[in-house]
């Protein structure tokens, strides 16, 4: 119960926290929290990462950080837009 408890509490923090920062500040923070659940899984139940286990998560991060790189790419080239259009 507890687990879920935190899960969905945590889940809801990190739903709300995007109201207030870019994606780019707040991204990093999902990709924590899946090496902290592979880390916890072989601490507290002895789980020993697959390879494909361990692949797919180098897969979702690389692409995260692809991502992020992008957006903060195009969010200079806004920035830079809105200043040039501004009187």
């Amino acid at each position: 119960m507890g687990a879920g408890f935190f899960g969905g509490l945590g889940q809801l923090l990190m739903t709300s926290s995007y109201r207030y920062a870019d994606m780019s500040v707040i991204a990093p923070f999902e990709y924590v929290s899946l090496l902290l659940t592979l880390v916890l899984g072989f601490l507290v139940f002895g789980d020993i990462p697959t390879l494909a286990m361990v692949g797919g998560a180098l897969i979702i991060v690389a692409s995260g950080i692809a991502v992020i790189m992008r957006e903060h790419y195009l969010g200079l080239d806004r920035v830079k837009a809105r200043q040039a259009n501004t009187p």
